[in-house]
């Protein structure tokens, strides 16, 4: 998936990613790929639904031309969703880019919410879990 950020884009245009609703977890992982590339970038967010809206995950600014991983662990008593919000930054130079976006069962090994590791570019292409 991508976010295009020339016109008629505007500073604050935001694209939204929305899961289908995933069941209750005591535990599941959710990892995906991201590239946010240019000098104008703004932000990705992602965010865990249910009653509440609750921001597990944000990044912001340019990170190069390169695919980085981004996981989070979910707990849930309640179904939810994972909604993925795109915001457009100053200029057209920036894009946001998703890809290779699963909900596995188990705890993430490593959570990458501060600083996200880099890694070879993924294969692009795959299909995504849960996601429309």
């Amino acid at each position: 998936m991508f976010i295009e950020s020339s016109s008629p884009q505007r500073l604050g245009d935001k694209a939204w990613l929305a899961s289908d609703p995933i069941q209750p977890t005591t535990g599941s992982c959710l990892t995906f790929w991201y590239n946010m590339n240019g000098a104008g970038i703004g932000t990705l967010n992602v965010y865990y639904m249910n009653s509440t809206n609750n921001k597990i995950f944000s990044m912001s600014g340019n990170h190069g031309d390169v695919w980085m991983k981004g996981n989070v662990t979910l707990v849930s008593t309640q179904p939810f969703k994972i909604l993925f919000e795109a915001i457009r930054g100053q200029n057209y130079r920036g894009d946001i880019a998703l890809d290779d976006i699963d909900v596995a069962p188990g705890y993430c090994s490593l959570q990458t919410t501060a600083s996200p590791v880099t890694t070879p570019q993924p294969t692009l292409g795959k299909s995504i879990h849960n996601l429309h």
